[in-house]
């Protein structure tokens, strides 16, 4: 299969794979939307909705609506049938192995779309990588950024999703840093995050991932202090108490 002809069904097909964490989830991201899936794969919004209801006919791919993070009404969504889950990794191996040209410190080289995908650290999808190719005949990540700073100057996402979406990616490798904690806490500030809308975004992205006791022991420590520090002073036995909490749980601060 040559990846100049890899169709838009496919596409989708293999954009969808990297989304089937949401098959079981009340608010899903607006990725498997019409809107999202055609901003990903670089797919003409106007042609979207032929080649959903193709993939739909067979079997490929199910229709629903959902709660879409960003946005005050449900929406169409889409996810894999069992089907299409086969179909897509299929696709997916078939073109990871597939050299196309990319544009590395400017200049251009041949690599194939699983060591664009390494090279990058796993920062871009393969539908994403798949669709850049396509569309500029090269992998180019000047393009890509260049073309999310454009989407940015036309959509304003909600104070929320842009928190949600720098939560989790702090907890992408499983644990928040003392600096990615300092961060946040800016990042909250700066959007007017509370707390509590703090805890909630949180507690959905750890229901979805399966961390260590670590990680545990570290949001039992988090709830003490925020406790503790309710009064703005910590008393000479609270310190005492938070230090065995620290050497119980080997927690660096």
């Amino acid at each position: 299969m040559d990846l100049v002809n890899c169709t838009a069904s496919e596409r989708i097909l293999i954009h969808l794979l990297d989304y089937l964490k949401y098959d079981c989830q009340v608010e899903v991201s607006v990725d498997i939307t019409q809107e999202g899936i055609a901003l990903i794969t670089c797919i003409q919004r106007k042609h979207i909705p032929r080649s959903l209801k193709k993939l739909i006919q067979n079997d490929l791919i199910s229709e629903k609506r959902s709660h879409v993070t960003g946005k005050r009404q449900m929406m169409k969504t889409y996810s894999l049938t069992a089907n299409g889950r086969c179909e897509a990794i299929r696709l997916k191996n078939i073109l990871s192995d597939q050299q196309v040209p990319v544009i590395i410190n400017g200049k251009k080289i041949r690599e194939t779309i699983s060591e664009i995908y390494d090279l990058h650290k796993g920062k871009y999808s393969y539908s994403c990588i798949i669709s850049q190719v396509i569309k500029h005949s090269c992998f180019n990540e000047t393009n890509l950024l260049k073309e999310k700073l454009d989407e940015g100057n036309n959509i304003f996402p909600s104070p929320e999703f842009v928190y949600k979406e720098a939560l989790e990616e702090a907890w992408r490798d499983g644990v928040l840093t003392v600096d990615e904690r300092n961060l946040l806490k800016k990042l909250r500030e700066t959007l007017n995050i509370s707390k509590d809308a703090h805890n909630k975004i949180q507690k959905k992205i750890l229901q979805s991932k399966k961390y260590s006791s670590t990680e545990i022991y570290r949001q039992i420590y988090d709830l003490v202090l925020d406790e503790v520090l309710k009064d703005n002073k910590i008393s000479k036995d609270e310190q005492a108490i938070l230090k065995k909490l620290q050497k119980y749980f080997n927690i660096e601060t």
